[in-house]
């Protein structure tokens, strides 16, 4: 391991002359850009417009928007609500009989601090 590692450039694992991104040129007009990347917990995908060589809009849909999502157009809950619906709190008469709901939303793996994108 510690020969290949000393057998490789520089230029491909970092210091100064390593390179960062690729120069491209700036399209004209209105152009759309898609980005899409799986993760443990599900996909990533980022959604971009430009209109003349500006960003217009930009937004980033993490897994959670889809297992924490309101309710669609059509009434129906998302995943996570759905889980939950009639789920009994912790009963401290019959704990054994019922189900936590922070439980439920937990397997979801929800996360939260996603939400800042």
């Amino acid at each position: 391991m510690c020969g290949w590692v000393v057998q490789r450039s520089p230029r491909t694992w970092g210091g100064p002359d390593a390179g960062v991104f690729t120069h491209c040129k700036i399209p004209k007009g209105v152009s759309h850009g898609t980005g899409l990347w799986g993760g443990t917990r599900g996909y990533t995908s980022h959604h971009m417009t430009l209109e003349s060589q500006v960003i217009e809009s930009y937004q980033i849909l993490g897994p959670s928007t889809f297992t924490m999502s309101p309710r669609d157009g059509q009434g129906n809950p998302g995943p996570c609500e759905a889980a939950v619906v009639a789920t009994p709190l912790l009963s401290t008469a019959n704990p054994e009989r019922c189900i936590d709901v922070l439980r439920a939303i937990r397997s979801f793996n929800p996360s939260m601090s996603c939400a800042t994108h």
